[in-house]
């Protein structure tokens, strides 16, 4: 007997990936309210007046990406980030996170098909009271906690179920705000 088909199929390879990155950074204070849009950068910098540091708060609104670079469809049950110290979350701006434990996790995606090739995205934005003290290089980490598929492949790339973006808040001594971008260096200036 030559030729059988037992029927036998490659399902395909498993792979999501998770990408983080500032979209926003807005700073206000009793002077003024200055915000800029970043092209999703992964670095971010935004300075203040040293006059005013002490009276300033930054709201930064992250965009965290889930992409399906594999061959099956697939689902996130669970994103967590891990909320840096000094930033606070805040519910009210925030309708798919909850804090738990001292993280913050997000199931909106759960009942969602993420196809190959196709992505979904959600924001995530956390505020910070500035001062002299608290100013300096930040980083912001999410991951992929609970992913699967029908058919229960493991996920082939668990290398990115990561993502780190970072920004860096500092003081200058004359007036204004100003805020850089990365990878492409830009600068923007007011004030």
């Amino acid at each position: 007997i030559t030729n059988i088909d037992m029927g036998l199929v490659n399902i395909g390879k498993f792979d999501l990936k998770i990408e983080k990155t500032i979209t926003d950074i807005s700073i206000s204070n009793n002077k003024e309210t200055k915000s800029t849009h970043f092209n999703e950068s992964q670095l971010a910098k935004a300075e203040v007046s040293a006059k005013l540091v002490n009276s300033s708060l930054a709201v930064v609104t992250y965009q965290i990406k889930v992409v399906n670079e594999g061959e099956v469809e697939g689902y996130v049950n669970e994103i967590t980030d891990y909320l840096p110290d000094g930033m606070e979350f805040k519910s009210n701006l925030n309708d798919s996170w909850y804090e738990s434990e001292g993280v913050l996790k997000s199931n909106a995606f759960a009942a969602q098909t993420i196809k190959p090739g196709n992505s979904k995205t959600i924001t995530l934005v956390l505020t910070k009271k500035l001062s002299g003290s608290n100013l300096g290089l930040m980083s912001n980490k999410v991951e992929l906690t609970s992913v699967n598929n029908k058919n229960s492949i493991v996920d082939d790339n668990e290398k990115n179920n990561s993502s780190m973006s970072e920004y860096l808040f500092s003081s200058f001594s004359f007036t204004g705000i100003s805020f850089l971008c990365s990878p492409t260096t830009r600068t923007f200036e007011t004030g």
